[in-house]
């Protein structure tokens, strides 16, 4: 019956329901017989597809999330805290707006009312403290798939400051949509509070990595940690990764002088742990790098 030419419409049979919907067409609007069915099967065909397209949104069939897209770090990472449907994903995406930040330049400042949430697509981004003195202390490393600070659409001031330690790619969400998407959509919401407890799964991994570590246990659980991370999100390959941090971004997460995290480094290569060439980290055995520290994977929660 769908997609009649209209000079065709006359000639089909209409059923017992169409004929009551035509009548009342004819009663209430006051329109011809030809024209009520034609008014009928455009609904008839409007139904269908939208029921078409719910079906492919239960089937996940839906958006293009793939490799190529600059949220799929974001999507990758969200699908191990819960089942997302397209449906989910392309809620998440449509409401996002997408902008480039400059290394070095604060996304977020300490006392700021955030009013939105920022996810990292591509590029370093870090939570941080200063002291009044001007001591700095990175307390957390944002990659891509990560939130900035999703309590930000809860909270009314930030206790901490975001900001970019290399050019970063960010998407934004304003607390709004965050709101609509925890209340309309169940499986972002459950992904959402994953990604939460994840964080500070992490955090409490990092505070017995400073207190009870050596030094260069302390960096190689650092770079395995992050080995692991960027893997479960499609950056990097089987053996190395991007890095683009600084030795005193090192030192500032890891409670270290800068001088101790060069000595520290140049342990780690000279072992042959690791292996450092334009910004980017080679491990020529991982395996070996994780038994090293004594490295753990299960406080990331990445099995599905």
């Amino acid at each position: 019956m769908l997609g009649i030419p209209v000079e065709n419409i006359k000639a089909e049979p209409a059923s017992a329901a169409m004929e009551e919907m035509i009548n009342l067409l004819r009663a209430y609007v006051g329109i011809s017989d030809a024209q009520g069915r034609q008014r009928v099967l455009r609904t008839i065909d409007q139904e269908v597809k939208r029921n078409a397209l719910a079906d492919q949104i239960d089937e996940g069939s839906l958006a293009d999330h793939s490799e190529a897209s600059p949220f799929s770090p974001l999507i990758n990472k969200l699908r191990y805290g819960a089942d997302l449907k397209e449906v989910d994903c392309d809620r998440l995406v449509k409401l996002a707006g997408v902008r480039r930040i400059e290394a070095r330049r604060q996304i977020l400042l300490q006392g700021d009312r955030p009013e939105s949430v920022y996810i990292v697509l591509d590029g370093f981004a870090c939570r941080y403290k200063v002291l009044r003195q001007g001591k700095c202390q990175i307390m957390a490393l944002l990659v891509p798939g990560d939130f900035s600070d999703l309590h930000g659409a809860i909270l009314d001031t930030m206790d901490h400051g975001i900001m970019a330690l290399s050019p970063c790619t960010v998407a934004e969400l304003p607390r709004s949509s965050i709101l609509e998407l925890v209340e309309s959509h169940p499986r972002l919401c459950h992904a959402f509070r994953w990604a939460t407890l994840v964080d500070g799964a992490i955090l409490r991994e990092w505070l017995v990595n400073m207190a009870l570590r050596e030094a260069p246990q302390q960096m190689a659980h650092l770079f395995c940690e992050l080995f692991v991370r960027l893997h479960a999100v499609g950056v990097g390959d089987a053996n190395s990764y991007p890095l683009p941090l600084t030795q005193k971004d090192l030192a500032e997460m890891l409670g270290l002088t800068s001088v101790h995290v060069n000595r520290t480094l140049q342990l780690l290569r000279d072992s042959g742990l690791i292996v450092l060439r334009k910004r980017r980290l080679l491990i020529p055995d991982v395996a070996r790098l994780k038994a090293y520290c004594d490295f753990n994977p299960d406080y990331l929660h990445f099995s599905r």
